[in-house]
């Protein structure tokens, strides 16, 4: 069974980090056929999309006691940014791949990866 991906498939690696914990991911991406591994920083927490989204998810009692979830909103609207990318649109049909750098990637789940028929996108 083929693994590899096609020559167009681009991994979006989500991190902080550019130094080993990327390079380890990316290296990985790299060997399992993905052609260019990008590495994505992710909206910051102090982003006022993230502030205002924590403003109407927690009560005034969660937000006085300093449990936040903007970290978790930040990786939330990376991702909502990555699938807006104008370079999304000519995937030619192709997946959108998105990861974090902690993401543990087996590239034998490639293979259940199909393409979908030309104009037919996942929502």
């Amino acid at each position: 069974t083929e693994t590899r991906c096609t020559s167009t498939r681009h991994a979006n690696v989500i991190s902080l980090d550019d130094g080993l914990t990327f390079q380890h991911t990316r290296d990985r991406f790299l060997a399992a056929g993905f052609r260019v591994v990008n590495r994505v920083q992710p909206v910051s927490t102090t982003d006022q999309r993230v502030l205002k989204m924590e403003r109407a998810l927690l009560m005034p009692a969660e937000l006085l006691s300093g449990a936040s979830p903007r970290s978790q909103i930040s990786i939330l609207l990376t991702h909502t940014d990555i699938w807006h990318w104008p370079t999304n649109e000519d995937s030619n049909g192709e997946w959108i791949y998105i990861f974090e750098d902690d993401a543990i990637f087996d590239p034998l789940s490639l293979q259940h990866v199909k393409r979908f028929p030309q104009g037919d996108r996942m929502a």
